[in-house]
């Protein structure tokens, strides 16, 4: 799983920080001050593979390195933070995304994002093609996501997204900002646990559901994710944390 699998434009799941941060607080840490450090990722389906993501953290609870292991690759990923922008640095390309007054990421070089009045990341726009992506939310939840000729409906079940990790690895519908290594930029995030995605549309060229069962530990921290997908395909994610 190469680098593009982080730079999806259409990925997916039910996490993100649930306020809004001050710049040198942590934007990735539960509410029970644990820190999501490791991911064991299988694809089944056709075929089998398995990757693991590390993450490590700066004192200020910010994510500085990502690193993806897939047999014998293995790619890694920096961020470096300041006041008006981040920096994410990898194979010696640079990404640059910027902020706005309340610690929002506003635009990178490929999209630009705009929020609501409530602080949820409503839109994204197409740098060069000025297409847009649209997000809609309902009761503090994600639950439409509109993009190209394709609309996804979102379902949440009833339990709230207290200790969610990054979802990074799965194709899911989810926006990648809104569930990797930076959705703490990104506004706020949806209230709960996420059960069930619905494509419809030409990309993909049928419609296709995904269902999510989550296993959570005794502080409220979602340590494993099964993705079910209507094909037969099979995403599971084993989650380790670290806590305080």
């Amino acid at each position: 799983m190469k680098k593009t699998i982080l730079m999806l434009s259409v990925v997916t799941l039910s996490i993100i920080m649930s306020c809004s941060k001050s710049k040198d607080e942590p934007t990735e840490e539960t509410k029970t001050n644990c820190q999501h450090t490791e991911t064991a990722y299988t694809y089944s389906g056709s075929n089998t593979s398995k990757t693991t993501f590390t993450y490590t953290y700066d004192a200020n609870g910010r994510i500085t390195k990502f690193v993806e292991k897939e047999g014998t690759d293995t790619y890694t990923t920096n961020y470096t933070y300041a006041a008006t922008e981040i920096k994410e640095i990898f194979e010696g390309q640079t990404t640059t995304y910027k902020l706005d007054a309340s610690n929002r990421i506003v635009s990178d070089e490929h999209f630009q994002y705009l929020y609501d009045a409530n602080g949820y990341l409503v839109q994204r726009k197409h740098i060069g093609s000025n297409s847009i992506d649209t997000y809609s939310y309902t009761n503090g939840n994600l639950t439409k996501i509109e993009i190209g000729t394709t609309t996804y409906v979102v379902e949440y079940s009833a339990v709230e997204a207290k200790g969610s990790p990054m979802l990074t690895g799965p194709d899911i519908a989810i926006p990648y900002e809104l569930t990797g290594v930076l959705k703490g930029y990104f506004g706020k995030a949806s209230r709960n646990l996420i059960a069930k995605i619905t494509s419809t549309g030409t990309y993909p060229s049928q419609s296709y559901t995904q269902t999510f069962t989550h296993s959570i530990d005794a502080v409220d921290n979602v340590i494993k994710v099964v993705i079910t997908e209507s094909t037969g395909i099979i995403f599971t994610l084993d989650h380790k944390f670290e806590c305080k």
